[in-house]
């Protein structure tokens, strides 16, 4: 019995240590670790002289440890272990709350200068504040004036493999693509006597990048620029499109299909092109491997938990649509026609209950498939409107994964499609 209610005392003592320690220490909840390990020393040495108080050093050692019911293995042991356990379980819950000190941040700027377009939130990341997403197709927006140089700064929140890709540009001119590992991204030998609007785009992500429960998302931390220059406050007045949808819906494999990050072209596929020929933005929350009735990469869940989550510990807030698409149903191939259609429709509903009154496209996979059930959940719903994309031709990749051509007939079939409910007036 006592035995038992030591083992409990040490699991609660474990996890209050654990949680405490992460908490305080954030990254470096570790630390914890390296003042148990001298703390158990101590107290097992204290324990074997005064137990075995001989001077012969090897008969006190083996005397003790073939002594299974002494401290050591009672309370040191299972306190190491339990604590040991506990921290890499909940390493990373607490080091981005905003109790960190303000002094010991670096790299601190006024994102209030920029415009962020989709899913964005403040964290404190390697003790940088920055702005952070976990969505292809996110953009940031700004405009400077009165500088020669601009340099592009994001931090390297995983940096093993393929970096992110980020695509960037300056006005009309077309996207250059780098990765965050080069970051700061330098454009130079600009007139400082001009007005430049620059526009960024997050294009390419691993599926491996654990962007739901960890932070290896995109992280932005700033821009800097000439001493004389300014990035002045900069909005957008332009109509919204909120997509829905899978890797192909996010910009997956674009480019090639051996590569991941670097294959992947979020500026260029079919949801760029529909808002290009639309004349409006576009937010994205689309996530590889994602279905309907499954989770996707990244520790992603179903599309009824990423409608209000933008990951596992914040809520999204984006801006609100003017339209909405949804393009799910690649990745179900599992689910009976049932289960997809529930679920289905209970996502509908709920984007219905989120946004109140935006009409929404429901649109028929490249693979063609699910049909009936998109079909019929279109029918049970009001202000939703089916696209069948059937008769398309759009080409792939792989089979499923539309190439440049193939996105660029898809966002402009899709365009039209919208224009036909609409108008042309409803985007001017």
């Amino acid at each position: 019995m006592n035995i038992l209610i030591c083992f409990i005392a040490i699991i609660i003592l474990s996890l209050f240590i654990a949680l405490f320690s992460t908490y305080i220490f954030r990254k470096n909840a570790w630390i914890i670790i390296l003042i148990e390990i001298p703390m158990v020393l101590s107290s097992t040495l204290k324990d074997i002289i005064e137990i075995y108080p001989s001077g012969d050093i090897k008969y006190q050692l083996i005397s003790y440890f073939i002594n299974f019911s002494n401290k050591f293995y009672l309370r040191y042991l299972p306190l190491f272990i339990f604590t040991t356990i506990f921290i890499i379980y909940f390493k990373g819950k607490f080091k981005n709350l905003n109790s960190i000190n303000k002094e010991d941040i670096i790299g601190r700027n006024d994102f209030s200068k920029y415009y962020f377009l989709g899913r964005w939130t403040e964290k404190i990341i390697d003790n940088a504040e920055c702005i952070y997403t976990i969505n292809l197709g996110s953009e940031i927006h700004a405009k400077i004036k009165g500088t020669k140089t601009i340099k592009i700064n994001f931090l390297n929140t995983n940096p093993i493999g393929n970096p992110v890709e980020i695509a960037y540009k300056v006005n009309d001119d077309a996207y250059i693509r780098d990765n965050v590992s080069n970051s700061p991204f330098i454009i130079d030998n600009l007139d400082k006597d001009k007005e430049y609007i620059l526009k960024i785009v997050v294009s390419g992500n691993k599926d491996e990048d654990e962007v739901w429960n960890k932070e290896q998302g995109i992280a932005f931390t700033g821009i800097d620029i000439d001493v004389d220059g300014k990035i002045e406050p900069f909005t957008q007045n332009k109509k919204i499109g909120l997509f829905y949808g899978d890797s192909i819906t996010a910009g997956c494999w674009l480019l090639d299909r051996n590569t991941p990050s670097q294959g992947y072209a979020a500026e260029a596929n079919y949801v760029a092109k529909c808002c290009e020929t639309l004349g409006c933005l576009n937010v994205r929350v689309a996530f590889s491997a994602a279905g309907v009735t499954k989770g996707g990469t990244g520790g992603v869940p179903k599309f009824i938990d990423f409608i209000d989550n933008m990951d596992s510990i914040t809520k999204e807030k984006s801006q609100f649509p003017d339209f909405i698409v949804i393009n799910m149903g690649t990745n179900d191939n599992d689910a009976s026609m049932e289960e997809f259609q529930d679920e289905l429709l209970k996502c509908v509903v709920r984007i219905q209950d989120k946004y109140s009154g935006v009409t929404i496209f429901l649109m028929l996979p490249f693979v063609n498939v699910r049909k009936e059930e998109i079909k019929k959940v279109v029918s049970m719903t009001e202000n939703t409107v089916f696209i069948d994309t059937s008769e398309w031709n759009v080409q792939c990749i792989d089979g499923i994964h539309p190439n440049l051509e193939g996105s660029k007939v898809a966002g402009e079939r899709l365009a039209s499609e919208v224009l036909r409910y609409y108008g042309i007036e409803f985007f001017k």
